[in-house]
């Protein structure tokens, strides 16, 4: 409900199917319901789960992750979040794979059919942004597209692409990244995609960038 603020993790069980995805979104009128992880590893989180829809939510809090789409078995398909505002996730960074919005699968699964559109994300003493990672070159995240989305104040990337195949990232604009007081995990960018496969970035800014 709009104007509620809710403590703790949310973490829907199960899956939806082709063409029938699970929804999550606001209903009633004012301000985007808030989902308030406090230390919990994510406000939001999606584990060897598919076909799902989350939008209209806005999120506080987690470490390492604000809202977290994971995969370590299977083949998941079906993602989209939309229309998210993702914010203040804290902790320690030890992997990039860590941040406001993160999407990863380890080799021993598959992911496919991925958009991430409408989403704001900022303030992170973690890694990213948004971050989307395949496991390796053989196992890339497929058909992903990011765009219409804000990102900054972030410690590490702005919005990235590792692994993935025939990717798009537009419309979309980062600044204030890269804030890492002290390099410890690597050297970050704006806007920007790493072993990727048929990958397209358009229509974007990176300004203030460290």
């Amino acid at each position: 409900k709009r104007g509620t603020r809710c403590s703790g993790q949310l973490w829907p069980k199960g899956s939806g199917e082709p063409d029938r995805p699970i929804r999550i979104g606001a209903y009633g009128n004012g301000a985007l319901p808030v989902i308030d992880a406090g230390q919990a590893d994510a406000a939001v989180k999606l584990f060897n789960q598919q076909h799902w829809v989350v939008e209209l939510l806005e999120t506080t809090g987690g470490n390492p992750y604000g809202v977290l789409i994971r995969g370590t078995r299977g083949e998941l398909r079906g993602f989209e979040l939309k229309n998210l505002v993702v914010h203040d996730v804290t902790g320690e960074r030890k992997s990039k794979a860590t941040g406001l919005v993160v999407v990863t699968v380890r080799k021993s699964a598959r992911m496919a059919d991925l958009l991430i559109d409408g989403v704001t994300a900022y303030n992170t003493t973690e890694w990213g942004g948004i971050v989307v990672s395949g496991a390796a070159r053989e196992h890339r995240i497929r058909n992903v597209t990011i765009r219409n989305s804000i990102v900054h104040d972030v410690y590490g990337d702005g919005i990235v692409m590792f692994s993935v195949e025939d990717g798009l990232i537009e419309r979309s604009a980062a600044w204030l990244t890269g804030l890492q007081p002290v390099e410890k995990i690597g050297t970050p960018n704006a806007i920007w995609t790493w072993t990727c496969r048929r990958c397209v970035v358009r229509h974007t800014e990176g300004f203030f960038i460290d």
